[in-house]
């Protein structure tokens, strides 16, 4: 799996992490997790009328933009 985030800002230098999923997550204890940095970042639980997913990634790579040193 390959996940990549970068600040709006500046969207040509993102963070890029790359892994294996070791673990699916689902059911209740997936919402847990969502919820929590639902609230985190928006301070609202996520919408329930939304998919999700929820995984352990095993990072094998990762690439940190000059914005986080």
């Amino acid at each position: 799996m390959a996940l990549s985030i970068a600040p709006a800002e500046n969207p040509f230098e993102p963070v890029v992490i790359r892994g294996q999923v070791v673990e699916w997550i689902d059911e209740d204890a997936s919402w847990e997790i969502i919820d929590q940095m639902a609230r985190k970042y928006t301070g609202a639980p996520y919408p329930r009328a939304q998919e999700h997913v929820a995984a352990i990634i095993e990072a094998e790579r990762q690439t940190v933009a000059p914005w986080l040193s």
